[in-house]
């Protein structure tokens, strides 16, 4: 069964698409994600190694290998 790790990352909201300066705060996610989609829905700044998860294919977590 295919497995993806997870994690949680220090994002800020991407830029407004009228290039309008807003101050945007730096958070950490809520949710762990793959790279891929921290990188589709956040600025990322920095990914947090200590928040790892490995889940299947369903989304069910595993122990890492």
């Amino acid at each position: 069964m295919a497995t993806e790790t997870r994690y949680r990352f220090f994002v800020r909201e991407k830029p407004a698409q009228q290039g309008q300066a807003v101050t945007r705060r730096l958070f950490v996610t809520a949710y762990h994600f793959t790279e891929e989609q921290a990188l589709a829905r956040y600025e990322v700044v920095e990914r947090l190694e200590h928040s790892a998860r490995v889940v299947d294919a369903l989304g069910y977590l595993r122990k890492a290998a």
